[in-house]
């Protein structure tokens, strides 16, 4: 019996000879690669769920964790860990509940740490880091959490997928849910290369910090600072590229409502009323248009110009072009 089930589509393709085989992680998808994939995700699982932890902090954040060190040093998504110094919960995988303490929080890119409190100086199953710059598109990732909350009768939830790209985050479509931030991803050497940040409004659609990110801010997460506004609770968002248009679903697309004044839509001509149906080359469609819009939106980068196929006054069809933009910090 299966272990996993993939969570996305694959297309079987032939495997060209090489006097260096590349990594399994790497490898083109066929019957035989998807085979070593499975044998070695059978090989990590059990290390990986002894690290991923439940995390439930004083003031309301909750998600998952994994430890990263055998004194219980635990990574997590910023939005989890919330305001260092608050109390936490770390629910280990055998169920006990240690008392923690948030450390650090980078909010502009949503990196959180917290320290598990052990007086009696237990060493704790914990993961290694890797290098999430060497990752590659098209590369196999696992991603571990507990999708809706902690639940003492499931072990960490395993789902498979690839990494899309990697510019400021790590996007792949490793089915996640509610639950899930701050959980861990994985290349499959074993090594852990992000942190579950954003779940997209499609639940293929995922957002990861890199691990290198941490590595980079680790002395200041580790010391307890916080580089996240009170008055900017979400500064990481703007990382993400900006369109700057609101509306709702329409059986030809979707209807702009709301066009914001300063952003990269109005600048480019496009006005309450208008029905996107492409964006970026790729048909919006007719069930769920504003998600769709949303996803194709963070599939591009700050800078990018895309074309923007809108119908205007019920007939006319008009191709704009659109330069993304940076969401304005207030």
């Amino acid at each position: 019996m299966r272990i996993f089930v993939f969570s996305l589509l694959l297309t079987v393709s032939s495997v060209t000879p090489s006097a260096r085989a590349e990594p399994i992680s790497r490898r083109p998808v066929d019957a035989a690669a998807l085979q070593q994939v499975e044998d070695r995700l059978i090989e990590l699982l059990p290390g990986w769920r002894a690290a991923t932890v439940g995390v439930i902090l004083s003031r309301g954040g909750a998600g998952t964790g994994v430890i990263i060190d055998e004194t219980g040093l635990v990574l997590t998504a910023g939005h989890v860990s919330g305001e260092p110094g608050q109390t936490a919960e770390v629910i280990l995988p055998d169920g006990r509940r240690l008392r923690g303490k948030a450390l650090g929080r980078n909010g502009v890119e949503d990196a959180g740490m917290v320290r598990i409190l052990n007086p009696d100086g237990e060493k704790f199953p914990f993961v290694n880091r890797g290098n999430s710059a060497m990752l590659k598109t098209g590369q196999w990732v696992a991603a571990l959490g507990h999708p809706g909350g902690w639940n003492r009768d499931r072990p960490a939830v395993l789902r498979m997928g690839r990494v899309i790209r990697q510019n400021i985050f790590i996007q792949t479509d490793a089915v996640l849910v509610g639950g899930d931030s701050g959980g861990p991803l994985f290349d499959l050497d074993g090594n852990l290369v992000g942190i579950h940040s954003r779940i997209g409004t499609s639940i293929a659609d995922n957002r990861h910090v890199p691990i290198d990110r941490f590595t980079a801010s680790w002395d200041r997460l580790a010391k307890g600072e916080d580089w996240n506004p009170a008055n900017q609770p979400l500064a990481w968002a703007r990382n993400q590229p900006w369109f700057g248009v609101n509306g709702s679903d329409d059986p030809a697309g979707y209807r702009v409502q709301m066009v914001d004044d300063s952003g990269p839509a109005s600048l480019a001509g496009i006005q309450p009323g208008d029905v996107i149906v492409a964006f970026a080359g790729k048909p919006i469609g007719r069930e769920g248009t504003s998600h769709r819009l949303t996803t194709l939106i963070g599939t591009c980068r700050i800078g990018d110009i895309v074309e923007v196929e809108l119908l205007r006054d019920g007939s006319d069809t008009l191709r704009i072009p659109v330069k993304l933009g940076r969401r304005p910090a207030s």
